[in-house]
């Protein structure tokens, strides 16, 4: 077992959804792939450093409305994949949106069996 495994402590639920990382007051377009009870990781275009922060925007359905919310996240890891970067990322502050929206992904991954 490596060090990076020994270090997760929480399941990981892989996703593929769209969000909208804030990066230094710029907005960007980031892909969410994988999310756990304490960070998740991203695709975005930019090359972020660790310990940067990141506000990432997600969509929480509420019923037949969607809001959104936002997450404050800061860099572990980042590397470059063909031209885009994947980023690790830790969640600052869990609220009760990002358990809600975590919540949901558990429960879509145990309906359907799938990445959502």
């Amino acid at each position: 077992m490596t060090n990076l495994q020994e270090k997760r402590q929480c399941k990981r639920y892989k996703l593929h959804r769209g969000s909208v990382a804030c990066i230094n007051g710029m907005q960007t377009y980031s892909t969410l792939t994988d999310i756990s009870e304490t960070g998740l990781a991203f695709i975005c275009s930019p090359q972020l450093q660790h310990g940067e922060n990141v506000e990432i925007a997600l969509e929480l359905k509420d019923g037949d409305k969607t809001k959104t919310f936002y997450v404050m996240v800061e860099v572990v890891r980042c590397f470059k994949d063909d031209f885009e970067h994947r980023i690790g990322a830790i969640v600052k502050t869990i609220t009760h949106e990002f358990k809600t929206f975590l919540e949901q992904i558990k429960n879509s991954r145990e309906k359907y069996g799938m990445a959502i």
